[in-house]
């Protein structure tokens, strides 16, 4: 495989004859390669735990194939398995278990988001309670996606993602004030008309707000839009 691996660059470039604009564009494949790799390592360490390949190699857990075979650090083997096992559908047994983020799956498998944006993402989505029906958890996922492909620092996607769950009790939801001027609130993006059960109204639980799409504290500017969060009427921002 090494021989025939694709590099949006040639192997061996004279990087001092380049141009600034292709060292900036070069830089930028090749940071979306790098990602789509480590998506593609995704889906492989999905299939190996789905054959019990760490098992028939004699590994007593994953971190020591991994040690071996990538010559990665135990937490970050770690790490690799759990956004594995969250993006892609594996077997138990004679058990199929889904994935739980389909929507991470496919941003990172295109090179959009870093796997900084897939901890963030998954992390608010195991600390959501489980009475979300799927329907808003797969909304609430697809939020973040879109924040973290904007592209989005992780931290700003981590906030979002505590923005998300705070109405639920769960995260931790940073005591900041906000365009609204309240604390553990913030900007609305627009969440509410993607739905087809106003937030407020759901049958399962009553919230006493509405959960953004994305929530930019005041005075921080909005990725990809040149905006800072806020105006003199508190308003949502718009796209």
């Amino acid at each position: 495989m090494g021989d025939t691996t694709h590099l949006p660059v040639p192997s061996g470039t004279d990087w001092s004859r380049a141009s600034k604009a292709v060292l900036v564009d070069s830089l930028g494949e090749l940071g979306s390669l790098i990602r789509r790799a480590r998506a593609a390592q995704g889906e492989i360490l999905a299939e190996m735990q789905s054959r019990g390949v760490s098992q028939s190699y004699g590994y007593s857990s994953w971190e020591a194939l991994l040690r071996d075979v990538v010559q990665c650090a135990r937490a970050d083997g770690s790490r690799r398995v759990q956004r594995a096992l969250a993006c892609h559908d594996y077997s138990e047994g004679t058990h199929r278990v889904p994935a739980t983020a389909p929507a991470t799956r496919e941003a990172f498998r295109r090179g959009e988001i870093s796997t900084a944006h897939v901890d963030s993402i998954l992390t608010t989505l195991s600390q959501m309670p489980g009475a979300v029906p799927d329907e808003d958890r797969a909304i609430y996922e697809k939020v973040l996606v879109e924040l973290a492909a904007e592209p989005a620092h992780p931290a700003s996607v981590t906030r979002a993602g505590n923005h998300i769950l705070a109405p639920f009790g769960a995260g931790l939801p940073e005591a900041r004030p906000t365009a609204t001027g309240a604390a553990g609130t913030g900007v609305v993006l627009g969440l509410e008309s993607r739905r087809s059960t106003p937030l407020h109204r759901h049958p399962r639980r009553r919230l006493r707000c509405p959960v953004p799409q994305a929530v930019v504290p005041v005075g921080e500017t909005m990725p990809g839009r040149g905006r800072r969060a806020g105006s003199a009427h508190g308003g949502a921002a718009q796209r």
